[in-house]
C-alpha cells in the first residue's frame, strides 16, 4: 500500500496486514512506536471483521470457535462471534480477534466447515472503518 502513496519525506508504517481476499480498515502511521503498539500480540488490540461464511454456523460452533482449535503455530480463537444475519445459505458473523494470526480467521472457519466468502476488517482497535468506501480515506 505504501507504493500507492505519493513520494513522502516522512517514513511510514502500516500497521496490521490484509490478505488479497480481505478489504476493509488498514492503517497508516508516521508513529513507529503506535504502530508496534497496535500490532504486536503481546498488546492484545482487538480488531473486528466482519465474515460472510458459507452455511449457517451453529451457536454451538460460534462456541467452539471461541474456546479455540489447535493449529501448528498453537491455539486460535475468536475472541467473540455473534451472528449478525443470514443471507439465503450464508451467514454474516461479526468477530472479535486480539492477535492476528495469518489467515486466523479463514482458518478457523475451514477447519469447521464453514468456508469464508468475504472478509472486512472494520474495526482496528479505537479505529473504525465506519461509512468509507474502498480507496477512501
Amino acid at each position: 500500500v505504501i507504493d500507492l502513496l505519493p513520494p513522502m519525506e516522512t517514513r511510514l508504517f502500516t500497521v496490521g496486514r490484509l490478505d488479497e481476499n480481505t478489504e476493509g480498515l488498514l492503517l497508516l502511521t508516521n508513529d513507529g512506536e503506535l504502530a508496534h503498539r497496535l500490532a504486536h500480540p503481546r498488546f492484545q488490540v482487538e480488531r473486528v471483521y466482519r465474515v460472510l461464511v458459507a452455511g449457517h454456523p451453529s451457536p454451538e460452533v460460534l462456541k467452539q470457535l471461541q474456546e479455540g482449535l489447535f493449529f501448528t503455530e498453537g491455539k486460535f480463537r475468536l475472541r467473540q462471534a455473534k451472528k449478525l444475519k443470514t443471507k439465503g445459505q450464508s451467514t454474516l458473523v461479526e468477530v472479535l480477534i486480539t492477535e492476528g494470526q495469518n489467515r486466523e480467521v479463514r482458518r478457523l472457519f475451514a477447519r469447521i466447515g464453514h468456508k469464508v466468502m468475504s472478509l472486512q476488517r472494520i474495526q482496528f482497535g479505537p479505529l473504525r472503518l465506519g461509512e468509507l468506501a474502498p480507496t477512501e480515506y
